[in-house]
């Protein structure tokens, strides 16, 4: 049985993430959807006009490849109601704040990561010159060797951010993150959303590192 679903529609999930980024920007542009459920194909979603129109399979080889060629012809496609030309914009700036936000975030990333590099190497100087106070004369020769590598390994690692760089960063995340999620669930771009959500996820698990990173600077 055939089902029809239009624009304000809340239409069926593809098992493939690909696909139902398509499918969404095509439900936002006017785009309608004749729901077919068939062992291979998925449905048949057509323009506001009927004049242009993809299948969407389900097990077809070379799908991600199709998908791309469908979402060109929605954003080529000239019979876009002009109603939807200012929810078509909240949807491009709704992506700009997760792009900026995934960006923020590998940014915050790499940089934590320098920074708690750069944190154990002046940990292990700290760790070898308590030992060296104490050590035997032949273990000196040894431990002076190492603290020299760990001091030019210290000395490389100056680059790294501050945590309150870091933190900045994060913040700048968060916020592109919350304003982004709230412009993806008003357009109930489910898609979005769950990205935006993983985001949040990756920002709490930095600023746990991050809060970690900065007790040990304190002791």
């Amino acid at each position: 049985m055939v089902a029809r679903y239009g624009p304000g529609d809340t239409w069926p999930r593809h098992q493939k993430p690909y696909w139902n980024h398509v499918m969404a920007e095509a439900r936002l542009a006017g785009w309608t959807l004749e729901y077919l459920d068939s062992p291979h194909t998925f449905g048949k979603v057509a323009c506001p006009d009927g004049e242009h129109t993809f299948m969407v399979d389900k097990t077809a080889r070379g799908g991600e490849s199709a998908s791309i060629l469908a979402r060109r012809l929605v954003r080529r496609c000239a019979h876009r109601p002009a109603a939807n030309a200012a929810t078509r914009a909240r949807q491009e700036e709704c992506t700009r704040l997760l792009d900026e936000a995934g960006q923020l975030i590998a940014s915050a990333g790499t940089g934590l990561a320098m920074a708690e590099t750069h944190q154990d190497a002046w940990d292990d100087l700290e760790r070898l010159e308590i030992q060296l106070r104490t050590a035997s004369e032949t273990t000196a020769k040894v431990l002076r060797t190492e603290l020299h590598a760990a001091w030019n390994f210290a000395i490389a690692s100056d680059e790294a951010p501050t945590t309150s760089e870091i933190a900045t960063t994060l913040d700048d995340a968060t916020e592109a993150t919350a304003r982004g999620k709230s412009e993806a669930a008003s357009l109930k771009l489910i898609e979005l959303v769950s990205r935006a959500r993983g985001y949040l996820r990756q920002i709490n698990t930095l600023k746990r590192r991050l809060a970690a990173l900065r007790e040990r600077t304190r002791n």
